[in-house]
């Protein structure tokens, strides 16, 4: 993302950063989801989410635009263990063992 906003401002960088995983609770990544205005990163301890929340894209049950990961909370996604995610312009998918898939 150009503008950072995972990193808690709009400050244009000319160099890529490494984002600590302090940033979404200190569990290490699994798979990372982004497109031009959100992003999500799935952890061991759950699914952290950034950006545009217009029409609840980021599943906090608002439409807050959050600078920074903020963890989804579990009972979003009836407790499931999410396992993939993917994201798109106006929309986010994720899958869960046992094949259930959210959107």
């Amino acid at each position: 993302m150009n503008d950072q906003r995972i990193l808690g401002n709009l400050q244009p960088r000319l160099r890529t950063e490494r984002i600590n995983k302090e940033l979404f609770g200190g569990w290490p990544a699994l798979m990372i989801a982004c497109v031009h205005r959100h992003a999500l990163v799935l952890t061991a301890g759950g699914l952290w989410t950034c950006g545009v929340g217009k029409d609840g894209l980021r599943r906090h049950g608002d439409e807050a635009y959050k600078l920074v990961l903020t963890q989804v909370v579990a009972e979003h996604w009836e407790s499931a263990q999410i396992v993939m995610v993917v994201a798109g312009g106006l929309y986010n998918v994720a899958g869960r063992t046992g094949g259930g898939v959210w959107t």
